[in-house]
């Protein structure tokens, strides 16, 4: 299937508009472009600026020849080179700089505070806009946001916030980054919490996956946590999620999708808040769908938990009812499903979880190595992994 490309270039006024179109199209006297149908694409005039459209990628690198003599021709602009293929799917952003092109990476960021300092943070919108953003309101939800570049903007942006919280010193302010896609859905890449000028950027995946449960499950949740309580008090909307997968039998995978995350990016999240954190939030009685629900990481927190209690109130007592039955049929279920998880950071947190056990997880170990061996070479980061977890210990 051939990619739609889209090749486009903006101004940032309606009268570096009208001089770019008309200087494009005295270049394509040169380059001889159609104008553009709906059947087969071509160059378009806009009132921002102009478009090329194409499946032909041998056309589409002439086409972006013409748009860097147009940038070149006008080094005083403030252009905006925008690149896609298939809509948002394949995304570039560059901006002219002296008449060349340059990279960017277009960021939001996302500030907010409560209701009644909220007054205080828009009157600052000023302050924001002298630093050279162009700040976008939301006030029923109490935020501001603008845009900015990630490679040469992020010191300023940062600094922006610092400045803006020492201002608003009694006030926490509560923010958050997100990539731009060209999507609608929002992405907490990394967010802080910061009160008179103190704080620091965090990472943390499980962020992203109540995000991503609040939504795409928010109509089932009746909106009862608002998108700012995942950075505000994110144990509490985990919790309201566990009280929905128990009443739904865990038909909704909307705690497993947190789980996972925290999982998989384990390495990458600087919150200090690791699977364990989220296990201490459950009951004796999550033991059930737990179980029903047939996943690899369910299992081993099952397993785990009946040996072991991540809260440490009651650490003298398992999380869930020891039962041989129940273990000998999970443990044998993981055995049986191990090679279908290939990766290696979640398998480590499988092997984790089973050492609060007493069976004997380096069986499936030692399994699985069989299995890969011949496909892989000793110094493999996989193979050293398992042979130092089989050990001799």
């Amino acid at each position: 299937m051939s990619v739609l490309w889209s090749l486009s270039l903006r101004a940032e006024s309606a009268d570096e508009t009208a001089k770019i179109n008309e200087y494009a199209k005295e270049l394509n006297q040169k380059y001889n472009f159609e104008l553009y149908t709906e059947e087969y694409g071509g160059l378009k005039f806009f009132d921002w600026g102009f478009r090329y459209e194409d499946i032909d990628s041998d056309k589409v690198k002439p086409a972006k020849e013409m748009i860097k003599e147009v940038v070149a021709h006008f080094p005083d602009m403030k252009l905006t080179y925008l690149w896609t293929g298939d809509g948002s799917c394949i995304h570039w952003e560059t901006i002219s700089n002296n008449g060349v092109l340059v990279d960017v990476e277009p960021w939001q960021v996302w500030i907010h505070c409560e209701k009644e300092s909220f007054g205080e943070l828009l009157a600052n919108i000023p302050f924001i806009k002298q630093r050279g953003f162009d700040v976008r309101c939301n006030e029923d939800e109490m935020d501001l946001c603008w845009e900015y570049d990630h490679i040469s903007e992020e010191d300023l942006c940062n600094d922006t916030i610092v400045q803006l919280s020492k201002k608003m010193a009694q006030t926490t302010i509560y923010s958050y980054k997100s990539i731009m896609h060209g999507l609608s859905c929002k992405q907490i890449e990394t967010f802080c919490v910061m009160k008179n000028g103190e704080g620091e950027w965090l990472v943390d995946w499980a962020l992203e996956g109540l995000m991503f449960c609040w939504m795409v499950h928010c109509w089932a949740l009746e909106r009862s946590f608002s998108f700012w309580d995942i950075i505000k008090k994110p144990e509490d909307c985990f919790e309201q999620l566990l009280d929905n997968e128990r009443m739904s039998g865990g038909a909704n995978g909307d705690i497993y999708k947190t789980l996972s995350y925290s999982v998989k990016y384990e390495a990458d999240n600087s919150a200090n808040r690791g699977l364990g954190h989220w296990l201490a939030l459950f009951k004796s009685e999550d033991k059930q769908w737990l179980m029903a629900a047939d996943r690899m990481l369910y299992d081993c927190i099952v397993l785990a938990g009946m040996h072991h209690n991540w809260n440490t109130d009651s650490s003298d007592t398992p999380l869930f009812e020891y039962n041989e039955q129940d273990e000998l049929r999970l443990f044998e279920r993981i055995s049986a499903n191990w090679r279908r998880w290939p990766n290696l950071d979640e398998q480590k947190v499988y092997v984790n979880l089973l050492k609060f056990t007493n069976l004997d997880y380096k069986s499936i170990l030692r399994n699985y190595l069989e299995i890969i061996k011949p496909h892989r070479k000793e110094t493999d980061e996989v193979m050293q992994w398992l042979l130092q977890e089989i050990g001799d210990n």
